[in-house]
């Protein structure tokens, strides 16, 4: 959809040369963690849980066994294909429940089926091992971290500028976490806990000088191991895609530094960029004059929401107020518009594939906009008066 030749973006941008392309802040949360989660010991992880989520559910005998030693587990979930956000949810299921799991991994080994008693044996070798628990502690946490700004960045009321602090405060707090180091303490006690509780031995792989295939800095003892070769290479990973991804803005985001607590900091390059890139929304010649008055006027005044800030500049301000306009009207998410694919399937089954095209719209858009209040008077009100109804409905 972004293509610069044949995209909806190009198309757009054809007919009104003046919009900016702006890609999904949810989408580009996806593709952070996607791309963090390249790291050899998370790729193995993700890998190992889906595989062993699949066994497990794939067998009602297997399913019972996991379900009837503890009757108030959670169903193991699956991973979500696309949404990588999602995966956090998984992680936390498997982690609360996986002494539940390896129990049922070790019964499975002696069963009649060769090959359910080999990928029972080899899962349960796979999870019963110190640097699978150190890496599901660890990334389990941090996912768990983002999950409040995917919700977040897919808000309906959230704006651009909000987003953008909203990830900018995350990267601040996972590199205070990283500078202090009490954030891997924390974790490795926890996973020296897990550990202790499935009897696994506190050991960490071997190191081999002329490695290269693996993690191999080199270490002494187990923690130091793990800080060097798991924790901080996943968390400075998360970090960079974080601010390439997200926190990376268009020039016309830069608008933000003329909301009121950020005019202390407000520079003479801004002030050219925010021309260039308003440039058809507004006089230049104007625009000096007015963000002196808008400084002089917020010298001692307190910070302005971007809604405020348009109710505030609506008759004497009028270039700060396109501006801010422009910039509100800027999407923070456009996934909303993938609702109508994702419907389909729910609708469009081999049970109603042969129903009108009318039909399967007003069925989508009931399905869409289910936060639309409807008057159920009035639509019985439309059936009875088509006229081609045999029962008439009376109506007081």
């Amino acid at each position: 959809m972004s293509g610069k030749i044949k995209g909806v973006q190009a198309r757009f941008v054809n007919d009104a040369p003046t919009v900016k392309y702006v890609h999904c802040r949810a989408h580009c949360l996806n593709l952070a963690i996607t791309h963090t989660c390249k790291e050899t010991s998370v790729r193995n992880l993700y890998s190992v849980v889906g595989e062993i989520v699949k066994f497990i559910n794939a067998s009602a005998k297997r399913l019972h066994i996991y379900t009837s030693q503890n009757e108030d587990a959670d169903r193991l979930k699956k991973f979500c294909v696309t949404r990588w956000g999602c995966h956090e949810e998984t992680l936390g299921v498997f982690l609360n429940d996986i002494e539940n799991i390896i129990d049922t991994l070790h019964f499975r080994e002696n069963d009649t089926d060769p090959s359910t008693a080999a990928k029972a044996g080899a899962f349960f070798m796979s999870i019963h091992c110190f640097q699978f628990l150190t890496t599901l502690v660890i990334v389990h946490h941090y996912l768990n971290l983002t999950k409040t700004l995917s919700v977040a960045l897919q808000s309906k009321t959230n704006n651009l500028i909000k987003a953008t602090q909203e990830c900018k405060e995350l990267v601040e707090m996972l590199k205070s976490k990283w500078s202090d180091g009490s954030s891997f303490e924390h974790l490795y006690r926890k996973a020296t806990q897990l550990a202790a509780d499935l009897q696994v031995d506190e050991k960490h792989p071997r190191s081999i000088c002329r490695q290269k295939n693996r993690e191999n800095d080199p270490s002494t003892t187990s923690a130091e191991f793990f800080e060097r070769n798991l924790h901080n290479p996943f968390l400075d990973h998360l970090i960079v895609q974080l601010n390439e991804c997200i926190c990376g803005s268009t020039n016309r985001v830069r608008a933000e530094m003329l909301l009121p607590q950020n005019l202390a900091s407000l520079s003479e390059e801004d002030i050219a960029v925010i021309k260039e890139a308003y440039s058809p929304f507004i006089r230049l010649l104007d625009l000096d004059a007015e963000v002196e008055r808008w400084k002089w006027r917020h010298k001692d005044g307190g910070p302005l929401k971007l809604e405020e800030c348009i109710q505030s500049t609506r008759y004497l301000y009028p270039n700060l107020n396109n501006i801010f306009t422009v910039l509100l009207t800027m999407p923070v998410s456009t996934a909303s518009a993938e609702r109508s694919f994702s419907t389909l399937k729910w609708l469009k089954s081999y049970l109603r594939s042969t129903m009108a095209s009318d039909r399967l719209s007003a069925l989508a858009l009931l399905h869409i906009h289910q936060d639309v209040a409807i008057n159920y008077e009035n639509v019985l009100h439309s059936f009875d008066s088509s006229g081609h109804r045999r029962i008439a409905l009376a109506f007081q």
